[in-house]
Parts: C-alpha cells; structure tokens; sequence
C-alpha cells in the first residue's frame, strides 16, 4: 500500500511498475513530478518554553531542501495549470510538455492554536537550499501544556505540509499578578481599618 510520493520512491522499479500500470512516457512523467516534489528538512527551537500572556515567544526555523537544481527550488510541476488571463474565459489545454511560466513553489509558516481556532503568526517564503527564519508570537490563553503547532504548508502540493508541536506552558503575566495582589492587600487593609474602628466605637 503507497500513500504518500516518499513510499513510491522507495519502491523498486519492478513494484512500481506493477502498481502504476504505465507506459514508458507516462513512467517518465511520474519520474520528474516526484524528482521535483519538494523534499525539505524542517528543524525548529522555541527560545523559551515558558512565557506569559501578551509577551512574544520566539521560534528559530532551520530549513534545508534536499532536490534542489543548481542551488534553486525545481519548478512546479503542473501541465494543467492555467495561465492568467487567458481570452474568451477559455482555459486552454496543455500538453504534458507544457511548463507554466512563473509558478514557483511558495511556503508558508504559520503557528496556530487548533483548540481555540486561533491563528497566531503566518510567515510566507521560499526555499531553495538553506534558510533561517525567526518567527514570533504572541501567547492569548494561559495553560501549563499550551496546544499550539508550527505548520510548514506548501501552496503548490498536497502532502507536502508538515506540522509540529510547540510544547509551551504559559501562565498570567506578572503585571496582571501584582494588580491582583494589589487589590487583595488593598482590601485586607480596608477590612483593618474598619476593624480598628469597630474598636473605637465600642470603647
């Protein structure tokens, strides 16, 4: 069973061959669309793993292609794709040897809060060799074990997205701590005072 371009790769030629049931030519599309499928390494760092509400919290993104052509990302592989604008609102036909003019592979790095339906930083780039990204956010809920992820989507390929968890516990910020504590001491202060009155008034 293959799901995935990485599992049809690692097949020999002889079960691919049974699996696929093609041709010479249509083998040879299929070897240059997983030849150019992209194929990045992604490593990632939070400066910190605790943090509080409304202060920054900083990923370092380490990306690293491993099918790049002569230092650049491959190009898309997409015959059908249709080109803009195109006359009378007819999208024309392609043949497999067509290859679209500027459609390069764009990425996009996002952090979200899947429980709570939140997105909390997006970051668009390119790979083509190495990269180094910083990308930051700004944590809105507290918890001891925060639910959210780091996504490294593609724009040009299905399956080709990856995901990862950010183990982060966060807590109130320490200025919403003080006002609470202020307010506490305040009132335990006005509680004394009207205690010290109540002795007054029963000498």
């Amino acid at each position: 069973k293959v799901e995935s371009i990485f599992e049809l790769l690692e097949l020999n030629d002889e079960d691919r061959d049974e699996i696929l049931q093609m041709n010479q030519a249509q083998l040879t599309d299929v070897a240059i669309f997983c030849n150019n499928y992209p194929s990045i390494e992604v490593k990632h760092e939070l400066v910190s793993q605790k943090a509080n509400i409304g202060q920054p919290v900083e990923i370092r993104i380490e990306l690293e292609r491993e099918n790049d052509e002569n230092g650049f990302a491959p190009p898309v592989v997409a015959p059908f794709f249709p080109r803009y604008p195109y006359p009378a609102g007819r999208v024309p036909f392609y043949s497999r040897n067509y290859v679209p003019e500027n459609l390069e592979e764009g990425w996009y790095l996002v952090v979200g809060d899947p429980l709570n339906n939140q997105l909390l930083s997006i970051k668009r780039l390119t790979v083509n060799v190495k990269a180094q990204h910083v990308l930051d956010f700004v944590p809105t809920i507290s918890s001891q074990k925060a639910n959210y992820k780091l996504y490294f989507i593609c724009d040009s390929y299905l399956g080709a997205d990856q995901e990862f968890d950010l183990p982060l516990r966060v807590s109130e910020s320490s200025s919403s701590s003080s006002t609470t504590s202020e307010k506490e001491g305040g009132g335990r202060s006005s509680d004394r005072k009207r205690k010290h009155e109540d002795v007054k008034d029963a000498k």
